[in-house]
């Protein structure tokens, strides 16, 4: 969102009342855009809601435009028209003008770091307002990836109502990943991540971790094995991309050992491998229905020979199993859940291998089987019982 964009629909909004309207409604009786209650554009005497739409991107851009113009365009026609219905139409552009005005100026602002919109504190530090929202809202939109150039899907971020008060406090992170095939919004919309989150923060006076679930693959249905490799950077986006997107755009703290990395299926594989390829990147780790060891799906032949040039040294080097045999002492700070369905029965023996050897490495660890298969009725039980434990490492429980 340009200066430019929001400069052109401020002066539509002016055209509009001096031509159109001699006498405009007040402006909170402006009807706002949505009841979802997203970071509002305040101003001496009015508080304009935003809806869940992507916060930064050319489509929305687009719709502005339209709306801005569109009112223009109704001013104009109804110019030959009797008094009375001049300013009626007149009254309805102001309000679509200045509906686009708002969301303009709110959405160039969150390409303005989140430090310089709304000051924070740690949470230590942050006291509970009145008239926070009751729940937290979910958005879609872009991460950066900028040292990646990993072509990641959108993501979903949960923002909790705490993350609304001002000053806000610099919360913990939970990221999330979908399996192969899957998207990261079925986080939110088949695994209940929105309804854990709130059913915590209710008790925790707003207080949960903002919940953000990325893309670990690059599509539906393709497998770069969660690393860096000639075919995609997705180690890079996952330790240095999202972290550093988070922070500058969320405010949220930059203590990396109360941030969490999970996931279910693929993800879950991908979470272990990222916490222990680079453990100074987060802190806890959530493995659900996991692998024993990245693969390819086909065969480890063909897993070492195109991901990790021929190299079976290389394989070892990140292989999880492997890292938690040989080197051990890196990992004493790292704390993580291994969650399987008790019918998903190679679940149920990979991550009990890996949790011993987790324990053995001293890690602080537990293995949890719950009734299911490899499936949701798995992974919303897991993401569940869980978030106690992601919020305790970041601090908030």
């Amino acid at each position: 969102m340009s200066r430019a964009t929001i400069t052109t629909m401020t002066t539509a909004a002016m055209m509009i009342q001096v031509k159109g309207v001699k006498s405009m409604p007040p402006v909170n009786q402006i009807p706002p855009v949505a009841a979802h209650r997203l970071p509002g554009l305040r101003c001496p005497s009015m508080t304009i809601a935003f809806p869940d739409v992507p916060l930064a991107g050319h489509t929305v851009t687009r719709v502005l435009w339209v709306v801005a113009l569109a009112a223009v365009v109704i001013l104009v026609l109804a110019q030959p028209r009797p008094r009375r219905i001049r300013t009626a139409v007149g009254t309805v552009a102001v309000s679509a003008a200045l509906t686009a005005t708002g969301l303009a100026v709110f959405l160039w602002g969150f390409h303005v770091p989140a430090s310089q919109i709304s000051p924070s504190v740690v949470v230590a530090d942050w006291h509970p307002r009145r008239g926070l929202p009751r729940y937290g809202t979910v958005t879609t939109l872009d991460p950066a990836n900028t040292a990646s150039g990993f072509q990641a899907r959108p993501a979903s971020v949960y923002l909790p109502p705490a993350w609304y008060s001002d000053p806000r406090p610099q919360l913990p992170v939970l990221v999330l990943m979908p399996g192969i095939p899957g998207s990261p919004d079925q986080w939110f919309s088949q695994g209940a991540a929105t309804q854990a989150a709130d059913a915590w923060q209710l008790s925790h006076h707003g207080l949960a971790p903002v919940i953000i679930t990325v893309d670990g693959s690059g599509g539906e249905w393709i497998d770069p094995l969660c690393t860096d490799s000639p075919r995609a950077k997705v180690r890079t986006y996952l330790t240095r991309d999202v972290p550093g997107w988070l922070v500058d755009r969320f405010g949220v703290t930059p203590d990396r050992s109360k941030w969490t990395i999970g996931g279910l299926s693929y993800g879950g594989t991908c979470s272990l491998q990222t916490i222990l390829n680079a453990p100074d990147a987060y802190g806890s780790f959530l493995d659900f229905s996991g692998e024993r060891t990245p693969n390819n799906g086909v065969d480890h032949e063909s897993t070492v020979r195109d991901f990790f040039d021929g190299s079976e040294d290389a394989f070892r080097r990140q292989n999880p199993e492997d890292l938690l045999r040989s080197r051990p002492e890196r990992f004493r700070s790292v704390a993580g859940r291994f969650v399987a369905g008790a019918d998903d029965h190679d679940a149920v023996n990979d991550l009990r291998l890996l949790d011993g050897l987790a324990v053995g490495a001293g890690m602080d660890v537990s293995y949890t089987e719950v009734p299911g298969g490899h499936d949701f009725e798995t992974w919303r039980t897991a993401v569940a019982q869980s978030l106690p434990f992601v919020a305790q490492r970041g601090g908030i429980g």
